[in-house]
């Protein structure tokens, strides 16, 4: 079995030209012109201060007219539990257990057991309990039962804009996972270069909103915020708290 420490997303499509998509269905909502009209005449400088304005006053709706589409590799079962509440806006399709074989499957290491002698022998030790199994004629949806849920899966995911800066405000925190936190950072990377102006908002709570909700889980996992921010408390706003960033990390979440 191989051990993998690093999921990869990578772009599969997205809707074309989103930008003008989004421009175009903010501004049929307010504008006198016919919207067959609008998609012909729009500007690139009108598309762009329509995508900012709609960021800016969170009109955030428009966005779910702009698809993404990502596979993801390098992840194990349990963070594809994780991935799956992300319902809204969202789309999956996960590699089987039950329609194939997992014939010396990798698993997932997490930085924390890198080179761990118990965890590489629970792995090794599972897979030859499954292939046992399988050999002893075991139907494949029953053999499965033994495999654990470091093990190796893959995802075709489709989500809309909307759908995209929810995740990424959601898990791009570092109190996640890091497997997770690097799915959301990479999604964040390859939708902020697709539509620039989404920058400032695809990022954690301290990165798009100046605040921290973490209270003391701050201080035990992160203690570094991508942005200075205000570490929100029940005594709020009686109590503010600032927190601030390391210089090198000004650019965002990545």
């Amino acid at each position: 079995m191989k051990a993998i420490s690093q999921p990869v997303v990578k772009l599969v499509w997205h809707t074309p030209n989103p930008r003008r998509v989004i421009a175009i269905a903010a501004r049929m909502t307010y504008s006198a012109k016919p919207v067959e009209q609008l998609s012909e005449d729009i500007t690139e400088a009108e598309t762009a201060s329509s995508v900012r304005a709609i960021l800016e006053r969170h009109h955030w709706s428009v966005l779910r007219h702009v698809s993404f589409c990502f596979t993801v590799s390098g992840v194990s079962r349990a963070l594809s539990h994780q991935l799956v509440r992300h319902a809204v806006g969202f789309a999956y399709e996960q590699r089987s257990q039950h329609y194939r074989v997992e014939n010396d499957s990798s698993y997932i290491e997490p930085p924390t057991l890198s080179g761990n002698p118990v965890y590489e022998d629970a792995m090794g030790d599972a897979n030859d309990a499954y292939r046992s199994l399988i050999a002893m004629g075991v139907p494949r949806e029953d053999a499965r039962m033994v495999l654990p849920s470091g093990i190796e899966t893959q995802l075709v995911m489709t989500a809309n804009a909307e759908a995209v800066l929810n995740l990424v405000k959601a898990r791009a925190c570092r109190v996640n996972t890091s497997e997770i936190l690097s799915v959301a950072v990479q999604v964040r990377n390859i939708v902020k270069d697709i539509i620039p102006e989404m920058h400032g908002y695809l990022g954690p709570t301290c990165w798009s909103q100046g605040l921290c909700f973490e209270g003391h889980k701050y201080y035990k996992v992160c203690n570094r915020p991508w942005k200075p921010a205000v570490l929100w408390s029940p005594e709020f706003p009686d109590k503010i708290e600032h927190i601030s960033v390391l210089p090198s990390k000004q650019g965002g979440p990545g």
